[in-house]
């Protein structure tokens, strides 16, 4: 999906110029007055991977900020044109740890499922489900699924674990 209006597209003019060095360098975007709309001097401490574009994650934080950048997970290495793929999301959780006690159960054998779940999202969650499905295959072949839930109530904040 496409988020820069074709209108606007009308109206960018691309200026060739030579490519950025991978350790350090800068960008500084102009509006048509010479007056500077944003710009980045970027160096080793940003997060960097050969081959990928680094992203901003907020328009909100400094853009010289190495934490307000992350590496493209996109699968083409970058998201020119597109919506970033590491912009935060307004709600979203995820399992940081999963740990199964014994890790080799034996069939019939009673396990203890631990999991740590931590919120990554921008806001904070006031409830949740967790569901750990538990795949068990049997001499014939065929799969058992079973789930298991786990609801949470209580306010759950930016940045915290459970």
């Amino acid at each position: 999906m496409n988020i820069i209006p074709s209108s606007f597209l009308r109206k960018v003019v691309l200026v060739p110029f030579a490519n950025l060095n991978n350790t350090t360098d800068g960008v500084v975007i102009y509006d048509r007055l010479g007056s500077t709309i944003d710009s980045v001097f970027y160096s080793n401490q940003f997060e960097r991977k050969s081959g990928y574009s680094i992203e901003r994650l907020s328009i909100e934080g400094s853009s010289n900020d190495p934490d307000n950048w992350a590496v493209s997970n996109s699968p083409q290495k970058g998201t020119p044109g597109f919506i970033n793929s590491r912009v935060p999301k307004n709600y979203d959780l995820e399992v940081t740890t999963l740990l199964i006690d014994p890790e080799f159960p034996e069939l019939g054998q009673n396990i203890k499922v631990a999991a740590e779940v931590k919120n990554i999202g921008l806001q904070s969650v006031n409830n949740f489900t967790l569901v750990l499905i538990i795949r068990r295959t049997v001499i014939q072949p065929r799969i058992f699924n079973r789930g298991i839930r786990y609801k949470r109530k209580s306010n759950y904040l930016l940045g915290r674990n459970i």
